[in-house]
């Protein structure tokens, strides 16, 4: 089944053959993209968070946390659909609450049904400037969702799209090779490890805090630029 043409934004031809120049899901994920989106479930205190990748006709979730199986589905069933057509992060604090109309009442009735009341997603923006999918959070309860909090998690998403770009140019070029990509991926895996261990002793043993504390958020931030200057090393 095609998606609905509001679903569709006019450079859509572009934005696939972006998402198919990455090839992201001919192969199984890396460790170090299963650790970006645990440590924004670890940061936000959600039970599942995921990246999606919006294809032609449906929607896919290639890496996930809290979720052992996530089957693809109609782009008009997901929230990660529309999503992708904003500039920015995309919050439902609220989904029971969301008015059902338009291209999203769909979406947000799937994930009403099952059993989601919080939805916040950012875009995974490429070089090239296409959104080829999104991080999100998903959880059971509403929550408030700052704009700082915005912020901290559109610069997770950079980060995982940084890493996915690079990983291309490693092994899309033979002088790089998946060698380069393993040594890459060492230094991530290292780095995402402290920050998660970091983040761990900032928030407290038992319980998500909402609004995530900004000490928190703050030694996220850095932590993920020092990441993004890395990866574009």
């Amino acid at each position: 089944m095609s998606a609905p043409s509001s679903l569709v934004p006019p450079y859509e031809a572009e934005r696939l053959q972006s998402l198919r120049h990455y090839n992201f899901l001919s192969t199984p994920p890396d460790d170090v993209f299963y650790a970006l989106v645990a440590l924004a479930a670890q940061v936000f205190g959600q039970p599942t968070s995921f990246v999606a990748l919006v294809d032609a006709n449906e929607v896919l979730f290639p890496v996930r946390h809290g979720a052992n199986c996530m089957p693809s589905v109609p782009r008009d069933q997901a929230l990660c659909s529309s999503a992708i057509l904003a500039p920015g992060v995309v919050a439902y604090e609220n989904l029971a609450a969301a008015a059902l109309t338009g291209a999203d009442a769909p979406a947000i009735g799937a994930a009403v049904a099952r059993g989601n009341g919080f939805y916040a997603a950012a875009p995974l923006r490429m070089p090239d400037g296409y959104h080829i999918g999104v991080l999100c959070l998903m959880g059971p309860q509403p929550r408030t969702f700052s704009q700082t909090e915005a912020e901290a998690l559109e610069a997770l998403a950079n980060v995982f799209s940084v890493a996915l770009s690079v990983r291309h140019l490693c092994l899309e070029t033979p002088e790089l090779g998946p060698e380069e990509w393993a040594v890459i991926c060492g230094r991530l895996r290292t780095g995402l490890a402290a920050l998660s261990r970091h983040v761990l002793e900032l928030l407290p043993p038992h319980g998500a805090v909402v609004p995530t504390p900004a000490a928190v958020l703050e030694l996220l931030q850095q932590g993920l630029r020092k990441l993004h200057l890395g990866l574009q090393e």
